[in-house]
């Protein structure tokens, strides 16, 4: 009897131990998972915080002006005041051309500068006015359809505006071919009344 007491007593004592053993081993098990997900966590934390970084840096960069030196604020005004001149210049040549073609001719850029609501030139000949926009433009320098969309707007404003004839025609003069987009020129064949004329520009 006493055998199968001590006998019962080293078994239970061994489940104790193998139960023990086997709940320190599955906490441990726990542990390193929860260790992995932690650091998880901190990497996908970590990339959230350089992605947020990087977001703002571009949306810093984004809204950002480039500071210019005196030199380059120089040279940039000095270009400006020359397109402004080459572009009056132009005006005038197209004005002139359409003067000797037998045309009455306003030249509303020169007497209105940025007031000429779009129109640069006022012409009419046999009863038949046509508003022209006049674009001396390098033929690195593209003119893309919104530009004829303003145009165009423009005109109709006018026409309302100033009571002109329904017939009334719009005209783009540009110095060169080559600054006349493919989107421009589809723009353009859309409507009856819009023409696009080349007339070079004469350097003075």
């Amino acid at each position: 009897m006493e055998y199968v007491v001590l006998i019962l007593l080293l078994v239970i004592i061994i489940l104790s131990l193998i139960t023990r053993l086997a709940m320190e081993r599955a906490t441990n098990v726990i542990k390193d998972k929860d260790n992995k997900i932690n650091e998880i966590s901190k990497s996908g934390k970590l990339k959230d915080t350089l992605i947020d970084n990087k977001d703002k840096e571009i949306e810093k960069n984004k809204y950002s002006k480039k500071v210019y030196t005196d030199e380059e604020k120089k040279q940039y005004l000095l270009r400006k005041k020359e397109a402004i001149k080459k572009g009056k210049l132009y005006e005038e040549q197209v004005a002139q051309h359409y003067i000797s073609a037998g045309y009455l001719v306003d030249e509303r850029g020169k007497r209105k500068g940025k007031k000429d609501n779009g129109i640069d030139l006022l012409v009419k000949k046999d009863d038949i006015y046509t508003l022209i926009q006049c674009k001396n433009y390098a033929p690195t320098s593209i003119i893309q359809q919104k530009i004829l969309r303003a145009f165009y707007g423009d005109c109709v404003a006018f026409i309302e505006k100033n009571n002109l004839p329904k017939n009334t025609n719009f005209k783009l003069i540009i110095s060169n071919k080559e600054s006349l987009s493919n989107n421009a020129i589809k723009y353009i064949e859309e409507y009856g009344n819009f023409e696009c004329k080349i007339i070079k520009y004469i350097e003075s």
